[in-house]
């Protein structure tokens, strides 16, 4: 159950993450009460028939039966960095009811105060709730000001949600493999837009499947 919650908390951010009004709007007021929704079936048991139709949506949309990616394939697509020391991967698998779901991250530190953190996470058979993700990522949105910028990017034809805080020089980078499978890239330290930019080009992503 914490899983489908982990999911939820991942759309949520990105789409609250293009809303600069103080205000509660519409579209904001839809997701907290969904998200509220789910926590009253999870009390009620209910939670179990979601994961249930989750899954049925989720392989229907996939075209097939699928398998939660292990281990090794998700280390297998982190990044090589030179001169860099990474920390030991912590994988995580769990499942609840018919939603299965699998992570790994870890995090690189550099020299001076550069520290880089990657986190893969398979939606697997919750991927259905990934649309309102899917449809931010084709839309060309951009918000700029004194403080920074979040913006949709494009990197080697994928679409890329970029968001930097200029004070604290903190990048993050999230984009979506395969429809189902998050990546999400930050980082701290001067510099921090181009270095994630080449982190994630020494990401073997054919990896995920």
């Amino acid at each position: 159950m914490k899983k489908i919650f982990v999911i939820l908390a991942v759309c949520l951010a990105v789409l609250m993450s293009f809303s600069c009004a103080k205000k509660e709007t519409p579209q904001e007021k839809a997701r907290r009460e969904f998200a509220n929704a789910l926590k009253q079936m999870g009390k009620s048991g209910g939670l179990q028939k979601l994961g249930e139709e989750m899954k049925r949506q989720s392989e229907a949309i996939q075209g097939g039966k699928i398998v939660i990616a292990e281990k090794e394939a998700l280390i297998s697509a982190l990044p090589k960095l030179d001169g860099w020391q990474m920390e030991e991967p912590r994988y995580s698998k769990s499942a609840f009811g018919g939603i299965e779901t699998s992570f790994i991250e870890t995090a690189y530190t550099g020299g001076g105060d550069k520290t880089i953190q990657v986190k893969i996470t398979d939606v697997g058979t919750a991927s259905a709730m990934l649309a309102p993700l899917k449809m931010i990522l084709q839309m060309k949105l951009s918000n700029e000001n004194e403080e920074g910028y979040q913006k949709i990017s494009d990197f080697n034809g994928a679409p890329v949600i970029e968001k930097f805080e200029k004070a604290e020089q903190r990048m993050q980078v999230t984009l979506l493999v395969k429809d189902r499978i998050i990546v999400e890239l930050k980082s701290k330290g001067e510099g921090s837009p181009g270095l994630l930019k080449d982190c994630l080009g020494k990401m073997d992503l054919s990896r995920l499947k």
